[in-house]
């Protein structure tokens, strides 16, 4: 059986959290403005936390930025600071994709529930 050094095993998981984090970044790229598109129709006047997502969802990518920073520091030297850079764009992800799911489906729930 083949042997996978130690080095090879990190960057290989380095480089599945930064496919991780590019997808999910890329989806809310995809998922705001569609939804943007259809919150217009509504004619009323959004939550707050859905204007917060919408107004500033654009900026989240500097936290793509730091997981590609993370990403290079690994490759090229395997610093373990890369890794807390990757680890923290991964956990904000995570968490960005929570609140945007919540925040865009929450005024469709509510027009729902209105008529």
């Amino acid at each position: 059986m083949m042997q996978i050094s130690a080095d090879t095993w990190s960057k290989g998981k380095a480089t599945a959290a930064l496919v991780i984090v590019v997808g999910i970044y890329g989806y809310i790229g995809y998922l705001v403005p569609k939804f943007e598109e259809i919150f217009s129709a509504f004619g009323t006047e959004l939550p707050l936390s859905t204007q917060i997502v919408i107004e500033t969802h654009l900026y989240w990518s500097l936290f793509v930025a730091l997981g590609v920073v993370g990403f290079v520091q690994i490759l090229r030297r395997n610093d373990r600071r890369g890794w807390y850079f990757l680890i923290a764009s991964l956990i904000s992800a995570f968490i960005l994709q929570a609140v945007t799911v919540w925040a865009m489906y929450a005024p469709v729930l509510a027009y729902a529930d209105a008529t």
